[in-house]
Order: structure tokens, then C-alpha cells, then sequence
């Protein structure tokens, strides 16, 4: 049983949404979920005390966490333990990670999902600077193997964003991370398509060794503040995908911060006021 491949991938091309600058609305595509899936395959006792393999899998068609796995002994193989997972968020900006384990003999496990979604920059026709900022990881251990790959394709213009590969070896493993930004040219109020891809596999080779690989990647796009014009223009998402650094809380976040500040200082104040009117009442009683 090969090794199976876990990779991530992120790439942006033309996509098609209808845009109307002048009147100053944007119809994007909704964000579209594929090759969405977690799998594993197990060994199982068959009658004639022989073993046959089954494959087990949970389909994924969108954000949230979907998990396979199993574990047991079988005859010939013995012990065995096998888990895949995919975690998707389109809030506060699109992530996506796979996760795939094994142990014990004669086991394997796969786990990948794509988004496709489009972003428009919105404004006065030309040409605008666009940063692509994204970070990643990958890992993988004996008999797994990993990749990254971030593109960004234009009319006429295939750029590599970000790219490195990974392959676990029985010595040990092996780990790569990216914290990637660059400013492309784009031209304001053409749609452009962003394709991500997560997936990661493991395989332990009927080796008895623990196999084990991950991935992920969360793109983000913003314009270049140092671009004189950068106030005219503004960025548009398809429907429910979010654009906003990791760790920056979405806006409703900030509106239930504040109303939570408010309170607890409202709640100080009547404190410190009874306690006042306490005081004042206990004194008006000394004799």
C-alpha cells in the first residue's frame, strides 16, 4: 500500500460574477465546497480467520469538523488505529487543515476538502495593489508524505504564491511552516477566483510503525495602505466567506466586547455608590 499524499494548496483565478462598479454593487459567486471527504481503511477478520480491508468514509460539504476513524486488532495484523479529519471556517477569514493518523499494521488514512470562493476589488477603473497574506503548515511522519502549494493565477499570468513539500521518512519527520505576503497588480472590479485545498494522508506500510501528516492555510487579502488612492477602493467577498486577520475579532465580536465593558463598569459604579450609601447610613446612626 503506497504512501498517500497530503498537501495543501491555495491558488487564485478568474471566476465568473457579474459587477456593476458604476452603481456600486458587486454580485459574487457563493463559495463553492468540493473533494470534501475523510477516509480511512481497516483491516477485518473475515470467517475463514483471514483478513480483507474496509474503507470507511464521511463526506465533508462545508465549514465545521468531520471526523473518521477506528480502532481494533484484526487476525494476521493484530492491533491497528486510524483517524482523518477535516476542520473548515469561513469566519473570521477562510481556513482550512487536515489531519490524518495511523498505527499498528495494514491501516491507512486520507482527509482533504476544497473552497472556492471570489473576492472583487471595488472601485475607480485601474490598476490597484492587492497583498495576498496567507500562513501554513505541514507535517508529516513516518510513511507520510506532505505539500504546500499557494498559487495565484491572473489573465495571462501564473504566478507561484508560496510552495515547499514534505515526505516522512523512518528516521524521523519532517515539518515546514509560511507566513507568506505579496502585492500583486490587479485591476479593480474583475473577479477573481481562490481556490483552496487542504489534504493530508498517512499510511503505515503493514510496517507496525505510527504514520501521521497535517496541513493548513488561511489566505487573506487586503489593499496596499500605502497606495495613494487606497480609500476609493474596497474589497468584496462572496456570500458568508469573512476577510480578516487571525485573532482580529469579527465586528458583532467588538459590539458584545464594549456592551461587556459597559456593564462591568456600570456594575463597579452601583457597587461603589450602595457602598457610599452604607457608609452614610451607618454614620447617621452613631450616636
Amino acid at each position: 500500500m503506497s504512501a498517500r499524499v497530503l498537501s495543501v494548496a491555495m491558488g487564485l483565478a478568474l471566476w465568473g460574477a457579474a459587477s456593476d462598479a458604476s452603481a456600486g454593487t458587486v454580485t459574487l459567486n457563493p463559495p463553492q465546497w468540493s473533494q470534501g471527504n475523510t477516509q480511512i481503511g481497516v483491516p477485518v477478520d473475515t470467517p475463514d480467520g483471514g483478513v480483507t480491508y474496509e474503507v470507511l468514509q464521511t463526506p465533508v460539504t462545508g465549514p465545521g469538523t468531520v471526523t473518521t476513524s477506528s480502532a481494533g486488532n484484526a487476525n494476521l495484523v493484530g492491533s491497528y488505529s486510524a483517524s482523518a479529519q477535516v476542520r473548515a471556517s469561513t469566519l473570521p477569514n477562510p481556513s482550512l487543515s487536515a489531519t490524518a493518523t495511523d498505527s499498528g499494521a495494514a491501516s491507512y488514512a486520507n482527509a482533504s476538502l476544497e473552497l472556492d470562493y471570489t473576492i472583487e476589488i471595488v472601485g475607480p477603473s485601474g490598476m490597484v495593489p492587492l497583498v495576498a497574506k496567507a500562513s501554513g503548515d505541514t507535517n508529516s511522519t513516518y510513511a507520510s508524505s506532505s505539500a504546500v502549494d499557494l498559487s495565484l493565477l491572473l489573465p495571462g499570468n501564473d504566478v507561484v504564491f508560496e510552495a515547499a513539500s514534505l515526505f516522512g521518512q523512518a528516521e524521523g519527520g519532517f515539518q515546514s511552516s509560511f507566513q507568506a505576503s505579496n502585492t500583486y497588480q490587479t485591476a479593480a472590479n474583475q473577479p477573481i477566483g481562490v481556490m483552496m485545498l487542504a489534504s493530508a494522508g498517512a499510511d503505515t506500510n503493514a510496517s507496525g510503525n505510527a504514520a501521521s501528516a497535517s496541513a493548513f492555510v488561511d489566505p487573506y487579502f487586503y489593499i496596499d495602505p500605502s497606495f495613494v488612492n487606497a480609500s476609493a477602493y474596497s474589497i468584496e467577498i462572496s456570500p458568508g466567506i469573512g476577510n480578516m486577520p487571525s485573532g482580529v475579532p469579527e465586528p458583532s465580536t467588538w459590539v458584545m466586547m464594549l456592551f461587556g465593558f459597559a456593564g462591568l463598569g456600570l456594575a463597579g459604579y452601583r457597587k461603589a455608590k450602595n457602598g457610599h450609601a452604607a457608609l452614610v447610613a451607618t454614620r447617621s446612626v452613631q450616636p
